[in-house]
């Protein structure tokens, strides 16, 4: 699948970063200008990625998301079962199976345990990522815009950090941006050959992060809206890789729905997370962090059990999961007076500033760092967002005001990328949000950045001014929520 994703969007090496005629007939020596600015920052991406793998991959999981990657990737070498318990062998869907099942075949052809070939094939994934993103650039601004949205994603801080560590932002990062692409395609030209493709990157993500499945039906119903050509033919498009969707999903979901004895996707996450969100002791601040900060009696399963005769006794995973979904549900709507606050709050967590390494820096998870050492940590990966971010709400405005970006629709390429991006942050808005949950859109927000970029190079500064007023507006109250959240939350709660 990599390698024919690859070869879908390989670049066209020829084009030129800032073409200008040339009366100069003389033979060329050498590579052309663009050719060597593209050789030489992938030529730094590989490196360093290399370099970032062998000198931190190494380190077993210490964050709880990969000890339970590591222990089901196990399971399934050592017992054939998706299992925590090599011994008892008692299956699970408490994790979507993709990544795990990736990192169990590295372990069968390196060894268990062999967290440096980890981070080396996620290295390889990041690559292909970056050549994405590359292609979506070339395609939607312009290939200067295209090769500066490839640097921006190829070196950003926290995804750099991610391809080293057993998590699955990596490869769902991948996945995202593919189906993304793939969308793109099907909307400039329809095509039920990247209908299909468009269906198997949408299964193939769910797989490997379950909210995949909740955005599919949304943005296969707006292709059908843009998509250029007659109705019939997006209609058809549209059902295509809705089929081809389930298809993937479908012998998951199956086994899924046999082990827990009620209708279950992909995993039996999402109840937890809705009611861990939208219940009595929900806290206002860090709701992410319920499921450790809040136990005993105020527990979520304390008061889901609570609220039922019998409790929770013989009910399976996936059973229990469907009534902490309806318990959260309807704790939401019940008290609006708590779930306005918290959602507000949340949407703000999915957009903190990078510091889940910074944070893990600081408790020593990966040996010893100074406070020198920490205070580059913060800016490189706080301050590598917080560039990036406003520059793609700047970007995003450059691009729309008036509409920059070419689309059969007026709406149409501006309106799909924002309901990429809209989808995840409402769901979890609603539920469970973290700044690790941004890390999938940072390949759309490189693209809108790169667009002022461009714009700043090609000296357009009517654009630039025109998207000033709305960028600072939404630029400012992000701004103001990362300074709240580092002057009076963590302060309040760390001291």
């Amino acid at each position: 699948m990599l390698v024919f994703g690859i070869h879908f969007i390989r670049i066209r090496s020829t084009q030129t970063l800032n073409p200008t005629p040339s009366n100069d007939r003389s033979p060329q020596i050498g590579l052309p200008p663009a050719t060597k600015w593209v050789v030489a920052i992938y030529a730094a991406a590989v490196a360093i990625r290399i370099v970032l793998a062998f000198t931190f991959g190494s380190h077993s999981p210490q964050i709880v998301d990969a000890q339970d990657y590591d222990r089901l990737a196990i399971g399934l070498v050592e017992t054939g079962r998706y299992s925590y318990d090599t011994q008892s062998g008692e299956l699970t869907s408490l994790r979507p199976p993709l990544y795990p099942a990736m990192v169990a075949v590295i372990y069968m052809v390196f060894g268990v345990g062999s967290y440096v070939a980890v981070s080396l094939v996620q290295s390889v994934i990041s690559l292909a990522t970056m050549v994405l993103v590359h292609r979506m650039g070339n395609r939607l601004v312009g290939p200067r815009a295209g090769l500066i949205a490839a640097a921006i994603f190829g070196f950003y801080p926290s995804l750099l950090a991610f391809n080293c560590q057993l998590l699955s932002e990596t490869l769902f990062t991948f996945l995202f941006t593919a189906a993304v692409f793939a969308s793109l395609q099907l909307q400039r030209t329809p095509d039920w050959r990247y209908a299909v493709l468009l269906g198997i990157l949408l299964g193939l993500g769910a797989l490997a992060r379950s909210i995949l499945w909740v955005c599919a039906v949304p943005i296969l119903g707006f292709l059908v809206l843009t998509s250029a050509g007659e109705f019939r033919w997006r209609l058809r498009d549209s059902a295509i890789a809705a089929f081809v969707f389930v298809a993937v999903l479908a012998p998951w979901a199956w086994r899924n729905t046999r082990l827990h004895q009620t209708f279950t996707v992909v995993d039996v996450m999402g109840g937890r997370n809705v009611m861990m969100g939208n219940y009595e002791y929900t806290p206002l601040e860090r709701s992410w962090a319920t499921v450790t900060d809040v136990t005993g009696e105020k527990a979520w399963y304390r008061v889901l059990a609570e609220s039922r005769p019998g409790g929770l006794r013989g009910l399976t995973q996936g059973q229990i999961d469907k009534l902490a979904m309806r318990y959260g549900v309807k704790y939401f709507f019940a008290h609006p007076e708590q779930s306005i606050p918290r959602s507000i709050v949340r949407f703000f967590n999915f957009w903190q500033l990078d510091r889940t390494f910074v944070a893990g820096f600081q408790k020593g998870l990966w040996g010893e760092t100074s406070k020198p050492a920490l205070a580059v940590a913060f800016l490189a990966f706080s301050g590598g967002y917080a560039i990036v971010a406003l520059a793609s709400i700047l970007g995003f405005f450059t691009a729309t005001w008036p509409w920059r970006i070419q689309s059969p629709f007026p709406f149409g390429v501006n309106g799909l990328l924002l309901l990429w991006v809209v989808l995840p942050c409402a769901v979890h808005t609603i539920a469970f949000a973290h700044s690790r949950y941004h890390q999938p859109l940072i390949p759309i927000m490189a693209i809108y950045a790169a667009i002022v970029v461009d714009r700043l190079l090609s000296k357009d500064w009517p654009a630039i001014r025109r998207a000033l007023l709305p960028s600072a507006i939404l630029g400012a109250v992000l701004v103001l929520a990362w300074i709240r959240e580092i002057l009076v939350v963590d302060l309040r709660l760390f001291g």
